[in-house]
């Protein structure tokens, strides 16, 4: 053996079986270091005065406790939850406050909650019905199931606590008194031919289950001045689902209020849409509107410093009101409602006379979506009207 090689060895050898050091005690080290009534070196009622006669380097005193390590990296991963492939699992569904995906029904309403001193505050709830099963209310910062914007405490047509409490104590509501009572409100605010009126009836009836169907069309209001068309806008608001009104609206007005609260956007003085030369982009906006599958904006938003990546969906109801009515292609995605002048002066709708009517048909969504949506499957009329007719008009024959 080489002499280089014997030093080594030696060395090695020394190393090993040197006599461990015992750590010094400090102060900073015990987990009891200043703090008042268990620390016994801390005499001062000033804190300064206790840190300058006591340092975190002076040798610890009988008591001394030592603070608890943190959890190693190779803990940490060791303890971790452990993945595996498994493609024969069921994927859980991906659910939004508002929306419908097939066995799954979600309803967004803001309801009051109690502590326990008795303070009272309204928190964001979801109404989940799940098919062949009956509805459960959740607190929406609680659970984990839903995930999303939820819709603004400031849209005033969202299903209210009184809703809710018809749905827990399964209050009986029958359909035909709703249409009878949606029939009534027209006949008192409006002059309509029956015809008119029956179309109109059926879009509002079937804006709370738009998201059963693949496609909806768009309502257009036109008429000349003082003929109605103001007053029928104010009734949509006051029966339509999550209905919001909207004047002079921006791109991103219309696809963040339909993705964000889902709302049945009531569109009035709408006589800009026509022109050639302006508002291209909004007019893309509502020819997508109207289909399920195919209206989405993508947007990159700034969120804490980061750039992420959302989709907008802007499928939902939609009314437009303006003297000269829509042209070209957003035409063929709706249909027409003439007004006209008449003599007698009606009054207009407030939105909170018909709290209660538009209470019973949030009620009617959560009962009836399911049957809505096997109906809808099973009904087929390609083979009497166009494949866009069919496609407007099969939800309001529901």
């Amino acid at each position: 053996m080489s002499r280089i090689s014997y030093l080594k060895q030696k060395h090695t050898f020394e190393i090993r079986n040197l006599p461990a050091k015992t750590k010094i005690r400090t102060c900073g080290d015990c987990q009891k270091y200043l703090k008042r009534e268990e620390c016994p070196r801390c005499e001062y009622k000033d804190q300064k005065l206790n840190r300058a006669s006591c340092l975190p380097t002076d040798t610890a005193c009988e008591q001394f406790e030592p603070r608890k390590k943190r959890e190693g990296r190779e803990r940490r991963l060791s303890s971790a939850e452990t993945w595996e492939l498994n493609l024969d699992a069921k994927v859980p569904e991906q659910l939004e406050p508002c929306g419908f995906t097939g066995d799954t029904l979600t309803e967004s309403a803001w309801l009051p909650y109690q502590d326990k001193i008795g303070n009272v505050t309204l928190r964001p709830s979801i109404i989940l019905t799940e098919k062949g099963n009956q509805p459960e209310i959740l607190d929406f910062m609680t659970q984990d199931r839903v995930k999303g914007v939820f819709p603004s405490q400031d849209l005033k047509t969202l299903m209210t606590p009184q809703a809710a409490q018809m749905i827990t104590e399964e209050t009986p509501i029958k359909p035909h008194d709703l249409d009878r009572q949606i029939d009534e409100a027209f006949s008192k605010h409006l002059d309509m031919s029956d015809s008119e009126r029956i179309i109109c009836k059926r879009w509002i009836e079937g804006t709370f289950f738009y998201d059963v169907f693949d496609a909806y069309p768009i309502q257009n209001i036109l008429g000349v001045s003082e003929s109605g068309k103001s007053r029928l806008c104010l009734l949509n608001l006051s029966l339509c689902y999550h209905a919001e009104p909207l004047i002079d609206p921006t791109e991103a007005s219309i696809f963040r209020s339909k993705q964000e609260d889902k709302v049945s956007l009531i569109i009035d003085e709408a006589e800009y849409l026509n022109n050639p030369k302006l508002y291209a982009t909004i007019r893309i906006l509502l020819n997508a509107s109207y289909s399920k599958h195919i209206g989405y904006v993508t947007r990159y938003d700034e969120i804490d410093g980061k750039r992420i990546k959302r989709r907008f969906n802007l499928y939902s109801p939609m009314c437009i009101s303006g003297i000269a009515g829509l042209e070209g292609v957003t035409l063929s995605r709706a249909f027409r409602i003439v007004m006209k002048r008449v003599d007698k002066d009606y009054p207009k709708a407030n939105p909170d006379t018909y709290t209660d009517l538009r209470n019973k048909l949030y009620v009617l969504r959560i009962r009836h979506a399911f049957e809505v949506h096997e109906a809808y499957q099973k009904m087929n009329i390609s083979d009497i009207v166009t494949a866009r007719f069919e496609e407007l008009f099969k939800p309001c024959l529901q």
